[in-house]
């Protein structure tokens, strides 16, 4: 389907359900924040998605793995606790092994699954999840988004929150730069991935937009 910054996603779902039915749907899949893209979805279009499931019941399955955590910027751990509706199913991938599965009373399926792990990497993944709940309990998250704002300033990118696209002709250059400087960033295709750790302070925002400005300059 098209993303709702790009089509009508609303009439792309109905085309789907007039040549399909909406019974043979097991729901519609979106990221608040797209890892690959950086786009974020707005209010307005998720409640006109909430609209559409009203009328054919399908679930919204919403993938919160970068707007989760705070990460989103606004109020709540995650970015639909500041939406008017919820959603069915809440996926969220915590890092390391752990991935989680939230369902609401009416997707949720009763007969019992079994995963089978052979990696103690399960009870390290959840021990390290913990303390990143007890280390980022009561941060202003809301002050690190401006940070990173003032850091991209007149900077092109894509993003919300503490998620951030930002294109450059060399992408591989700029992370080489960024290295020089002590900042490690992500890639994918043509732009680099900007997501700060909750616990970065005002001066790591400073030096990062410094070091990215001379990164582009060169």
């Amino acid at each position: 389907m098209p993303h709702p910054a790009d089509g009508d996603t609303i009439a792309a779902l109905d085309a789907l359900v007039a040549d399909h039915g909406a019974a043979t749907l097991i729901g519609v899949y979106i990221e608040a924040i797209e890892a690959r893209t950086g786009r974020a979805i707005t209010s307005d279009q998720w409640d006109a998605l909430c609209t559409w499931r009203s009328h054919n019941q399908v679930p919204l399955v919403l993938i919160e793995s970068n707007s989760g955590f705070y990460r989103h910027g606004g109020p709540g751990f995650w970015w639909s606790d500041a939406q008017s509706a919820p959603a069915d199913v809440v996926l969220w991938w915590a890092g390391g092994q752990t991935g989680h599965v939230f369902s609401s009373a009416a997707t949720f399926v009763k007969k019992p699954l079994t995963l089978i792990s052979t990696w103690d990497g399960d009870e390290l993944s959840a021990t390290r999840m913990l303390w990143q709940m007890y280390a980022t309990e009561g941060l202003d998250v809301a002050a690190q988004v401006a940070a990173l704002d003032a850091a991209l300033a007149g900077i092109a990118h894509e993003g919300q929150g503490l998620y951030r696209h930002v294109p450059v002709a060399d992408p591989a250059r700029v992370q080489a730069t960024l290295a020089e400087h002590g900042v490690r960033v992500g890639q994918i295709d043509d732009r680099i991935i900007v997501a700060p750790p909750l616990t970065a302070s005002a001066d790591d925002f400073e030096r990062f937009g410094a070091a990215l400005k001379d990164a582009l300059a060169r």
